[in-house]
């Protein structure tokens, strides 16, 4: 996940002639991965700050174990309704996707 993104934001920044080594801060509004599925690959490439609320901060050191009680309950209820097993689990690219968030 984290080298495409970066990829992309990389050259939209240079588009506009900065960097991501320019960037100071990052603050993520709220725990969705779209929020803060990169924060930690930015972080990395400068000194920068990362802020939260406190209750996000908490609800992201919960992200993993709450991301696959949150797949094994969708598992049930979609296996319950007939969809292919070869579709539910961690076979299923949404859920590979979601392991390669680095928090």
């Amino acid at each position: 996940m984290g080298d495409y993104f970066i990829k992309t934001l990389e050259k939209g920044l240079n588009a506009v002639g900065s960097s991501l080594a320019e960037i100071r801060r990052i603050i993520i509004t709220h725990p969705h991965i779209d929020h803060f599925g990169s924060a930690r690959d930015i972080s990395e490439k400068g000194e920068v700050e990362i802020w939260i609320h406190e209750a996000a901060a908490q609800a992201l050191e919960e992200y993993e174990e709450d991301f696959l009680d949150t797949n094994r309950f969708f598992e049930s209820l979609l296996g319950k309704s007939g969809i292919p097993e070869e579709l539910l689990g961690t076979n299923h690219p949404i859920f590979r996707l979601a392991q390669r968030v680095r928090l």
